[in-house]
């Protein structure tokens, strides 16, 4: 008897397996794939006047918009980083050469005596050896004037209107 119910139970369990293996392979076998998915998404959004068209009207004039603000952001900053980096670089080779290029200061000789010796000598200072005064800003008047009035700004374009730092010709 016991033999009886152990192959009783064998069965039922092997029914029920073929029954779950069938049932999982019918199902994968007609489920809609994901390009069927898409392409029924695609189709349905596509008429022209659908509510569905309307939202990926909607959606890519988002994304665009989006895209080209944080197109605009990154590529400021990097502008930005470069126009510091080449900036340094000419000032950088601008002081190199002007280091290289001018003779030594020289002092002339005065006619007032030399000091005594352990006596502090005076300090002269060569006109190159002050440092340039800085460039009014732009949108100063003392800017302005010298917009209008230095012969190398004459030929210069004018800033930008949002340019406010020093004035450079």
């Amino acid at each position: 008897m016991a033999a009886r119910r152990l192959t009783i139970a064998g069965l039922v369990i092997g029914l029920l397996c073929a029954f779950g293996a069938t049932g999982f392979a019918v199902g994968r076998f007609t489920r809609a794939g994901s390009r069927d998915a898409s392409r029924a998404a695609v189709e349905a959004g596509s008429e022209p006047g659908s509510a569905g068209h309307a939202a990926f009207v909607a959606g890519r004039r988002r994304g665009l918009a989006a895209g080209m603000a944080a197109g605009e952001r990154e590529g400021a900053v990097a502008g930005l980083r470069a126009g510091r980096a080449k900036g340094a670089s000419v000032a950088r080779a601008t002081l190199t050469a002007r280091s290289q290029s001018a003779p030594p200061a020289r002092v002339p000789p005065s006619s007032s005596p030399s000091p005594a010796p352990g006596a502090a000598a005076p300090t002269q200072t060569s006109p190159s050896a002050r440092p340039p005064r800085p460039s009014p800003p732009v949108d100063s008047p003392q800017g302005r004037r010298l917009l209008h009035t230095n012969p190398d700004c004459q030929n210069a374009p004018p800033p930008p209107p949002s340019y406010h730092g020093p004035v450079q010709c």
